[in-house]
């Protein structure tokens, strides 16, 4: 389990794409001063892209000293969506962030575990040592544990009420598109709703595929309480109540097909079948679809 690498800088526009279109192909340092450059940041923000490229499935290497090479997804997106405008990418990536076994700690603690819904950055806080203390032998130090939750809730969360825009201004996280997190600016307390939300359909199928791992071939089968309630599943990461899966498996079961997803009753339980296949053939049929460019 691992914390920190962020540098204390949530994902920045342009980021990743930056970062994708010089690893391609290429054995980057990031920790490279000349490759600090190329990028147009600091150092220090050049190791933080480097870790977000990591966490959010985009890069991989296969030892410390190995070269970065691209995943699956980082290609991908590379070639369907370079500049990372469609929406339906940076749910893939939250996904990925939120379902993270070894990295991103607090991501995966947060939307997963996490009870509360309108809380603010102690409790946050408090709440995550004492689920580190249950878990882990060494307990990282309580500095690093406040940056890790610091750093992801500016990342998600949207000031109410709304902070002037500047147009110029690259510094807002691209993921609070996604509307998780709500901050008042006036008490400092958060709000994370499960709620109804505008996914794209093919988003539920890679976000199922997430929680299942690699070990499936055919379909399978899950109960709709255990899709909302059980970790990493969709109405877990998704923050999706009942309303809001059941609205999103309409969606799906529309666009997507009942061959590839859908819903049926069996002894009065309400379940959802889902073909297996990859994440990212999930993320390819949404990029087909709205015929994201290649």
């Amino acid at each position: 389990m691992r914390f920190g690498g962020h540098e204390t800088f949530p994902i920045r526009t342009g980021w990743l794409s930056k970062g994708l279109l010089l690893s391609n192909g290429r054995n980057v340092q990031f920790d490279d001063p000349s490759v600090a450059d190329v990028l147009g940041v600091g150092r220090n923000m050049s190791k933080s892209i480097r870790h977000w490229l990591h966490v959010t499935g985009l890069v991989t290497r296969d030892g410390r000293n190995a070269p970065i090479i691209l995943t699956e997804l980082g290609r991908l997106i590379l070639s369907r969506d370079p500049y990372l405008q469609h929406i339906a990418t940076w749910w893939a990536l939250h996904i990925n962030l939120a379902t993270q076994t070894t990295a991103a700690a607090a991501w995966r603690w947060f939307f997963n575990d996490f009870a509360r819904e309108r809380f603010d950055r102690l409790t946050c806080i408090d709440e995550f040592t004492r689920a580190l203390e249950r878990k882990v032998n060494r307990l990282p130090s309580r500095k690093t544990i406040a940056r890790d939750i610091a750093c992801l809730l500016q990342s998600y969360s949207t000031p109410l009420p709304a902070e002037p825009l500047d147009p110029e201004d690259a510094t807002d996280c691209p993921l609070r598109m996604l509307k998780l997190i709500v901050q008042h600016r006036d008490t400092g307390y958060f709000d994370r709703r499960f709620i109804v939300r505008p996914i794209p359909p093919e988003l539920l199928g890679y976000a199922f595929a997430q929680m299942q791992g690699e070990d499936h071939s055919g379909h399978f089968e899950i109960p709709f309480t255990d899709a909302l309630v059980l970790q990493f599943a969709p109405g877990r990461v998704l923050a999706l109540d009942a309303e809001g899966l059941a609205s999103l498996l309409n969606d799906a079961e529309r666009v997507c097909g009942r061959d590839k997803i859908r819903t049926f009753l069996l002894g009065g339980e309400r379940m959802i079948a889902v073909v297996w296949k990859s994440p990212t053939s999930w993320l390819a049929d949404y990029y087909e679809r709205v015929g994201a460019c290649t």
